[in-house]
């Protein structure tokens, strides 16, 4: 029965053994699959980052071209008021 008893005892360490590379192996991958992630996250962060550089650079464009636009407005409401003599385009000059 000793034979037995032994046989029993080697086979569960054999059991264990694998049982414990199962676990590592799974760690394993588990740590791969988290540094993956990390790294895709970071990605992910840049490209928004770099996306919302973009949005606030078209965000001040629209801002400069509206105010631009405001100011020629202003200017071509002056010159619609403003007497002057078809022929005399030099008086309109000083507006641009």
């Amino acid at each position: 029965m000793s034979s037995v008893s032994n046989k029993n005892n080697n086979s569960s360490n054999t059991n264990l053994g694998s049982t414990d590379q199962h676990t590592s192996s799974l760690f394993i991958n588990i740590q791969q699959l988290q540094t993956g992630i990390q790294v895709q996250h970071q990605h992910e962060k840049e490209s928004l980052n770099e996306l919302n550089q973009r949005f606030h650079h078209s965000i001040d464009r629209v801002r400069l071209l509206e105010s631009q636009n405001l100011k020629y407005r202003t200017k071509l409401t002056a010159i619609r008021k403003q007497p002057f003599d078809d022929n005399d385009i030099k008086s309109i000059e000083h507006f641009f």
